[in-house]
């Protein structure tokens, strides 16, 4: 039809208006209208075309979903590719501002490469732009201006943690601050104390007065700057839905149960409609919670899932986030049981990961000199502290086990990346994403086989 000098304007001009308006509004209705269109299309090449118009990151909602970072801006096609058959839905644009300067990419790079993935896969669903790690308006404004369509805000910093070890009369006189700065609503007292929620069988919630006071100390400087975010996204936003994530999953305690009840009444009451929630959980280690597990029982974990998940579908509903856990597959089947569909887990670095497995095999004097870079060595990062400048080639891949796996990522994000050179002078971005393009089919299978097991752990048990 090129050949004819037809445009796509021309050949279906009210179909073309109606999905260039969807798009604009980053509308989901967009993904049924060009299912519509493979039926009616002119031609399988015309078809795609017109779905191309409409490969934009729009809403997910409620639907549950991976977040799949892209720090080389390669990994779009193997992520697509896995994702096609999935129930799924999932972010390709998944990366925080502060990786993005690391690896001086800009916002707008990072959606254009989850384009280009999405549309080398012919991926027909709809599919995310999430802003990771917001902490400001200026990176709200940023990361709206790029096109995004769900924003994280990273507030675990905010907590005001030192609520925890107060007395009494410390606590008091904290309440009693917050009435002086009008933080303390007058009507709390009659909103909570002497109230019952039943969340769940085995879960039943009373805030009584130290209980309210703690956690309204504790999360009101979060409710302050979520209410100054939401004033900021609705600004950037006017023309478009957005979608918002609360982060608190680096709090310096576990979230409890009557914390995420205030949390989510006062969120809700502030006009503030969240998509997802992260919480910071109890964390153990895989052998006591699986002794846990056979000898008494839930273990804290999956109990404080479950409480949390009851709370996000009774408050909400919204998607519970998890990123501690993302490292840890043996638990899937955990959040898969206790959350449901309310579901969105984070794999911010597994295309790393992999990105990295593959230049171990594929370009070992490249991986072998980023393993004798000093960052590596002298303590400088979160990385193991035992020198590996000669390791043997035959032990690297103990690096990729879990735990040593995110020190080795994040050696490279943090030092390589930033400041790191190879010997021949090249920077060590350009030089692995070379390697990556030269290798581009290896590092789509690669991605596709991390993420197959990922997938069928997280698979409900009614789905087979």
């Amino acid at each position: 039809n090129q050949d004819k000098g037809e445009t796509r304007e021309e050949l279906h001009p009210l179909r073309f208006a109606k999905m260039n308006a969807l798009r604009q509004a980053h509308s989901p209705t967009a993904l049924a209208l060009t299912c519509d269109l493979r039926w009616h299309a002119r031609s399988d090449a015309l078809t795609w075309n017109l779905m191309a118009a409409i490969a934009e990151p729009a809403l997910l909602g409620l639907k549950p979903s991976l977040g799949l970072g892209d720090a080389f801006g390669l990994a779009g096609p193997g992520h697509a590719a896995a994702m096609k058959g999935s129930d799924f839905g999932f972010f390709p644009a998944l990366e925080t501002l502060r990786d993005m300067t690391l690896l001086q990419r800009t916002p707008e790079a990072v959606i254009q490469a989850a384009r280009d993935g999405v549309t080398a896969e012919k991926y027909s669903r709809v599919w995310g732009a999430d802003a990771n790690g917001l902490s400001s308006e200026e990176d709200i404004k940023l990361c709206a201006a790029a096109g995004y369509t769900y924003f994280t805000l990273s507030l675990s910093e905010c907590v005001n943690s030192d609520v925890d070890n107060l007395s009494d009369e410390d606590l008091t006189a904290a309440a009693e601050e917050l009435v002086q700065k009008n933080q303390w609503n007058p009507d709390w007292d009659k909103r909570y104390q002497g109230r019952n929620w039943n969340i769940h069988e085995g879960l039943r919630l009373t805030l009584e007065e130290d209980v309210l006071q703690r956690a309204a100390v504790k999360f009101a400087p979060v409710l302050a700057k979520v209410k100054k975010f939401m004033a900021c996204l609705s600004r950037q936003c006017a023309q478009r839905p957005f979608e918002v994530e609360l982060d608190l999953h680096n709090m310096s305690t576990p979230l409890t149960p009557a914390e995420h009840l205030f949390l989510a009444q006062e969120l809700k009451r502030q006009g503030t409609i969240l998509v997802s929630l992260a919480p910071t959980l109890p964390l153990e280690r895989p052998d006591a919670e699986k002794d846990k597990e056979e000898d008494e029982g839930p273990s804290a974990l999956e109990s404080a899932l479950r409480d949390h998940a009851a709370i996000a579908r009774s408050m909400g509903p919204y998607k519970l986030v998890f990123y501690q856990i993302a490292s840890d597959p043996e638990r899937y089947p955990m959040l898969a049981r206790t959350c449901r569909e309310a579901l969105h887990l984070k794999l911010i670095h597994l295309s790393t990961l992999e990105a990295l497995r593959l230049i171990s095999r594929e370009a070992r004097e490249l991986f072998r000199e980023t393993l004798a870079h000093p960052g590596y060595e002298d303590g400088s990062t979160d990385s193991p502290k035992t020198p590996l400048s000669n390791m043997p080639e035959d032990e690297w891949e103990q690096l990729f086990a879990p735990g040593q796996a995110e020190a080795l990522v994040r050696h490279v994000l943090d030092i390589l990346l930033a400041q790191g050179a190879t010997s021949s002078g090249k920077p060590f971005h350009e030089a692995i994403a070379e390697c990556l393009k030269t290798h581009a089919e290896a590092y789509r299978k690669a991605i596709i086989e991390a993420l197959e097991p990922v997938l069928e752990a997280l698979r409900l048990p009614d789905e087979g």
